[in-house]
């Protein structure tokens, strides 16, 4: 079996200046992935879909992830744009997986 890289554990990240503590590896975690599963299924309906994509920010930003949507929210006049919250996580997950490398 081929050896896999794999982000450290207990991870921080900084973000559009927001620091996020990941305590998993989005790319190696099967929560995260059964999540993608839903997302990506074309026989899923949009409140599965939903519900997997708010599933997968709250596992990727962990503890941090109340502290992050007040700060999103405050940069978005009160309001949290799914654009804007969808934009952010995604970005964790490219910043975790550029550590890999």
């Amino acid at each position: 079996m081929a050896a896999r890289k794999t982000a450290p554990k207990g991870t921080t990240v900084e973000v559009d200046g927001i620091s996020v503590g990941v305590a998993v590896d989005p790319a190696d975690d099967y929560e995260i992935a059964e999540c993608s599963t839903v997302i990506y299924d074309p026989a899923s309906t949009p409140a599965e879909r939903s519900r997997a994509i708010v599933r997968q920010n709250r596992l990727v930003l962990g503890d941090a992830h109340d502290r992050v949507m007040a700060e999103l929210r405050g940069r978005n006049g009160g309001r949290l744009p799914i654009s804007a919250v969808t934009a952010f996580v995604n970005s964790v997950i490219e910043a975790v997986a550029e550590l890999k490398n």
